[in-house]
């Protein structure tokens, strides 16, 4: 396959995010995607290195704000 044809028939991730968004007419929308959190893995590899246990940063829009502050607490022994 040539460069210019292999061009024409590229799709990238965003491409791909917002053809969902029109072909479920916003029941999908673009703004419901996110990176995968590269957080967690970083903690456990902190974790594993310390021998100690680490809070786990959690980056998501979906996470409810109680469920965010039990996850911590369990963590930390914190609590309000």
């Amino acid at each position: 396959m040539s460069k210019k044809e292999r061009e024409k028939y590229r799709i990238t991730i965003p491409d791909v995010i917002n053809r969902i968004d029109e072909l479920s007419e916003g029941e999908i929308a673009s703004s419901d995607w996110f990176p995968v959190p590269s957080c967690s893995p970083v903690t456990h590899f902190i974790e594993a290195i310390t021998k100690r246990k680490q809070y786990e940063l959690v980056y998501t829009s979906h996470v409810e704000q109680e469920l965010t502050f039990t996850l911590i607490g369990q963590r930390t022994g914190w609590s309000r």
